[in-house]
């Protein structure tokens, strides 16, 4: 993958990606992504030579807020937001092994709990990395707070006893406790919730 580096000035996070040897960007993806960047996608501003810079209206990586645990709600919405992105690479053709599912790399924005995945366009991807990692720390990071803990066992099956986990079945999970929560309206909410105690925006932070 291009080596990446996070900046965030004010309040649009960016990240500036700069290919590795050997590594060369994909027209046809560049060009998705440009035009009309998929829903949960961190937006591809600019292909510069072997640097190509993202944004997302987001203030804090995945990593550090679930370091302070998961409501119920944003538990469940968090699920059917993944379930979202990978069905979008699905719809769109793109591969799957560009999409990164490290929590370090996945951004969030803590007022509206929108989260905003980095896909990069690379011409030849390394191999896929399946979700069941980033499951099992949202299904952690919810354990002791509000959520029904069948739903977190289920949650823990799935990703024990199956190697590749069916967007089908994570989205009957989430809607069997909260049938409420319909993946068409998930980036639809904006009201400002309060930070949770001990997170920590993401000003002037830069990662090399």
């Amino acid at each position: 993958m291009a080596r990446l580096k996070i900046k965030s000035p004010g309040k649009k996070l960016q990240i500036k990606a700069h290919l590795s040897f050997g590594e060369h960007w994909n027209p046809k993806e560049r060009e998705v992504l440009e035009s009309t960047p998929p829903v949960g996608f961190m937006r591809l501003e600019m292909v510069n030579g072997r640097s190509a810079f993202y944004s997302a209206p987001a203030d804090m990586t995945l990593e550090r807020y679930l370091d302070g645990g998961l409501d119920r709600a944003t538990f469940f919405r968090m699920i059917m937001q993944i379930v979202n992105v990978l069905r979008q690479i699905e719809r769109l053709h793109l591969k799957f092994a560009n999409l990164e599912m490290d929590p370090t790399w996945i951004f969030l924005n803590c007022h509206s709990r929108d989260l905003f995945f980095l896909y990069q366009p690379l011409e030849m991807p390394g191999d896929p990395v399946s979700p069941h990692k980033l499951l099992n720390m949202l299904a952690n990071a919810a354990s002791g707070y509000d959520t029904e803990a069948k739903a977190i066992d289920e949650l823990r099956r799935l990703t024990a006893m199956t190697a590749v986990i069916q967007n089908s079945d994570l989205e009957a999970l989430v809607l069997k406790y909260m049938p409420e929560l319909q993946s068409g309206f998930l980036y639809s909410s904006r009201k400002k919730q309060p930070r949770k105690r001990g997170t920590m925006l993401m000003e002037d932070y830069e990662e090399d």
